[in-house]
Formats: structure tokens, C-alpha cells, sequence
């Protein structure tokens, strides 16, 4: 049985692992880039597929049996071409919908819908450590930069960026694993006033959050788009690897 993993997270990774030790099972791990910190354990490619149509050729002309999406939450398009390739084709598509973070009586946070709309919210004059990710960021990045204006902007990323930033920005390059102690010392180093960034979900990803409530830093938090999945009997939603592995690949 041939498995394509539309991948890229951390979970993806964890994902490909426990399906690489299963017998009888061929996993194809696909990546946007090339994985830049964690090994995968099977065949790799990387690369865009060129929309529904690249999805649907590739998926024919490797033979692949089921589709998983294990994509970031934030990665909208291909999930929208995933469920439309599954649709077209018949195919199983497995879901794997990472659970949101949720506000706590220690955490809160403003949410907003996008991006900008976060960065209007955000005072003037803030040190503000962006952590929202680049690939998509250019593409409203006038606004964004007129909006935040006033303030000191720290845009982290897990890839070197190329393109020109404002003399009021600057870009951070960090390599996982992060943790709460690390956020702290990172917070105090850049004198950071307030965490823009986007609810992503996942147990790594928290711990700016823990650092910034113990901080007392406002927190703006930009939600995902909402995709809708429909009914189709082959599209079926997970929320973890576990679940996924127990209900589909009887795995404990």
C-alpha cells in the first residue's frame, strides 16, 4: 500500500515514522522545502505539485493508495487541493487536524481573524516578537509595515530570509528545540513588549506563550481559516498521530 503524506510538521514527522514501521507499507513524506533540522525515514520530495491537477496526476501516476494531510493549520491552499483531489478521485484522504490552543485563566490572549487585523491592535511604539512565519507574510507586507510603524519588529523565523526588511524590522533565524527558558531569554535579550503570532497548536509552539504570560506581555493571536471538509465518506478528520494510527492503522 502506497501512503503520500502531505508533511512539513512535526507531527508529520512522527507520523511517517510510526507508518514507516509497519510492514507492507510504502510512505511518501511530501515537503514545500527540504526538511531543514529532522531526518524523515522515507522516500522524500519536495516541491509544489501545481494545484488540484498536480495532486490528482501525481497520485495517479505513483499509484498512491491514501492521502494524508498533516500539514500546518495555517497552510490553506493545499489542504483546499487536497479535499478537492480526494473528491475528484475517490481517494482516502486522512485529515490530521492539530488542535488549537485554547485561553487559560494563566494565559490569555486578543484573537483575531487575520493578520492585519492583529497589527492594528497592537499598541504603538511596542517591541513586538513576531513569530507568524515569512512564506505568505510578503504578500500584505506594505500594510503590515505601515500598521506597526512605530514599533520595533522582531520577525523569527526557521529559514534565513532574502528579502529587504524595513530598518525598523529585523529578522531572527532560530533551530528547534525551543522551551519556556529559552523563550524567557530570548523575551529579556530584545526587550520584547508583546507576542504577535498565530495559533498554530502543538506542545513546542506553547511555550512562547507560557514565557509571554509569565512575562505579563500582551499576546495578539491570529486564528486560522476554517476550511470545511464536507461529508464525503472517503475524507475522514483526525485530531492526533495516535488517533490516526489507532483507528485507521490498528496500531497501539
Amino acid at each position: 500500500m502506497k501512503i503520500l503524506v502531505l508533511a512539513g510538521t512535526s507531527n508529520a514527522r512522527q507520523l511517517c515514522q510510526q507508518l514507516n514501521e509497519i510492514q507492507g507499507l510504502h510512505i511518501i513524506a511530501s515537503l514545500r522545502d527540504d526538511p531543514y533540522y529532522s531526518e524523515y525515514p522515507v522516500q522524500l520530495r519536495t516541491g509544489g505539485f501545481g494545484g488540484i491537477e498536480g495532486i490528482v496526476s501525481y497520485i495517479r501516476m505513483n499509484a498512491i493508495d491514501i492521502l494524508i494531510d498533516a500539514t500546518h493549520p495555517f497552510a490553506s491552499q493545499i489542504k483546499l487541493n487536497a479535499i478537492q483531489a480526494a473528491k475528484k478521485l475517490g481517494i482516502e484522504l486522512l485529515v490530521l487536524k492539530r488542535p488549537l490552543w485554547q485561553p487559560t485563566p494563566e494565559c490569555q490572549w486578543i484573537s483575531t481573524s487575520t493578520l492585519l487585523g492583529a497589527c492594528e491592535l497592537i499598541p504603538k511604539g511596542s517591541r513586538v516578537l513576531a513569530a507568524i512565519g515569512h512564506k505568505n507574510l510578503f504578500h500584505h507586507f506594505p500594510t503590515i509595515t505601515s500598521r506597526l510603524a512605530t514599533s520595533k519588529v522582531f520577525l523569527r523565523t526557521m529559514s534565513p530570509i532574502f528579502d529587504h526588511l524595513p530598518s525598523h524590522w529585523e529578522a531572527i533565524h532560530y533551530r528547534p528545540p525551543i522551551s519556556v527558558n529559552s523563550e524567557l531569554k530570548l523575551f529579556d535579550q530584545y526587550r520584547i513588549s508583546c507576542l504577535l503570532c498565530r495559533n498554530s497548536g502543538g506542545v513546542s509552539g506553547h511555550h512562547k506563550l507560557t514565557a509571554a504570560s509569565q512575562l505579563g506581555l500582551q499576546i495578539f493571536m491570529v486564528n486560522p481559516p476554517k476550511i470545511n471538509y464536507g461529508h464525503e465518506t472517503n475524507i475522514k478528520c483526525f485530531n492526533s498521530v495516535e488517533e490516526i494510527m489507532n483507528e485507521r492503522f490498528k496500531s497501539g
